[in-house]
């Protein structure tokens, strides 16, 4: 796995994470847009579609915060999707940089 910036670490989540993820979901678009844009549901229904040990990431701060979130998922067979969040207060750091080259990895081993 990439290595995180320092101060960070990485991990792929496991279901004992999912409300914490969705908490931050919330907290990132509340952060970025001024509303909630996901929800428990929301997480728990991405998550049974994929799989946390290779799809998922999630970066803690040295405070076991999560601050970024990124999965991949296939749909279809020709194609595969990405999705991250940063929160906007640990922009700069390379996280965005870790997160798109585990993102691209992984799309690399589905196709």
């Amino acid at each position: 796995m990439l290595a995180p910036p320092p101060g960070y670490t990485v991990r792929h989540p496991t279901r004992a994470d999912l409300q914490r993820v969705a908490d931050f979901l919330v907290a990132f678009t509340i952060a970025e847009f001024g509303e909630p844009g996901s929800s428990l549901e929301d997480v728990r229904d991405e998550w049974a579609e994929i799989d946390l040990a290779s799809d998922a990431w999630v970066v803690e701060n040295a405070a076991a915060e999560i601050i970024a979130y990124t999965s991949v998922g296939q749909r279809g067979q020709v194609r595969t999707d990405s999705d991250g969040s940063i929160h906007p207060e640990h922009e700069g750091h390379g996280i965005g940089t870790l997160l798109v080259r585990l993102s691209e990895a992984r799309a690399r081993q589905i196709a």
